[in-house]
């Protein structure tokens, strides 16, 4: 990919929940409605983890019809088997970050996935994620924003407001630029050498919600003429480019 006329299309998924049926069930009707869609899904199977339903044969099946699994690890208490309502605090100890970390991204790795990007639960950043990212040989990470968060979470404000891509202790930084709710009408973007990217994220559990359904599909209508691809892909390409900002 090089530098284009318009925006890429970038839609991340943070998912969560595909353990669920009906959340399943929505994630497939939403890529049948859209077969041109090349997602990231960033997964935390640590609901499936809980529930004991393995998530293999979904993952293969997002792979087969050309999306990408990334990793997305919430740092929950690593030795609780359940999150109780009202109890689902992080944990930001080294241990547990790094507990957390591994376990997520085993899951990913036993089922045939090598996840070469990254989001971080409520958008946390640590010393100690970056670390193990640089250690794991991840690509990229999309717990920047271009926008400031309405709320607090551990260390969220080193990444907020990024207007543009950037190479950080060797992970490339794609801030994520909006969120599913946010995407309409205006067109919001980050800078790259590969010239500017639209990166929309959502839950996957959002699919639930029609209304959130109806925006999906008036998002992707809007963007009709724009190119699509994975996060993966303008990774390489601005990786690629050789005039990546360093912080």
């Amino acid at each position: 990919m090089t530098a284009v006329a318009r925006a890429p299309f970038c839609v991340a998924v943070h998912a969560e929940r595909l353990e669920d049926r009906r959340v399943w069930d929505l994630v497939r009707r939403a890529l049948d409605a859209h077969p041109s869609l090349r997602a990231t899904w960033f997964v935390s199977p640590v609901h499936a983890i809980w529930s004991d339903v393995d998530l293999g044969d979904r993952l293969s099946e997002l792979t087969d019809r050309s999306q990408e699994i990334g990793q997305h690890t919430h740092f929950y208490d690593a030795a609780r088997s359940t999150i109780e309502p009202g109890n689902g605090e992080a944990l930001m100890t080294e241990v547990n970050i790094t507990a957390c970390l591994d376990r997520d991204h085993s899951y990913l790795v036993e089922r045939g996935h090598a996840p070469r990007g990254f989001v971080s639960g409520a958008w946390a950043l640590d010393p100690v994620i970056d670390a193990w990212l640089r250690r794991e040989r991840f690509l990229y990470d999309c717990s920047w924003r271009t926008y400031v968060l309405p709320y607090q979470s551990h260390g969220s404000d080193r990444g907020d407001g990024r207007a543009a891509a950037a190479m950080d202790l060797g992970v490339l930084r794609l801030p994520t630029t909006t969120s599913l709710r946010r995407s309409l009408p205006r067109r919001r973007t980050a800078a790259s050498p590969i010239g500017p990217y639209e990166l929309v994220y959502l839950h996957d559990y959002d699919l639930l919600d029609a209304g959130k359904r109806l925006m999906l599909r008036a998002l992707c209508a809007a963007r009709a003429g724009a190119p699509r691809c994975t996060l993966g892909a303008v990774a390489d390409a601005v990786t690629s480019a050789g005039s990546i900002s360093h912080e």
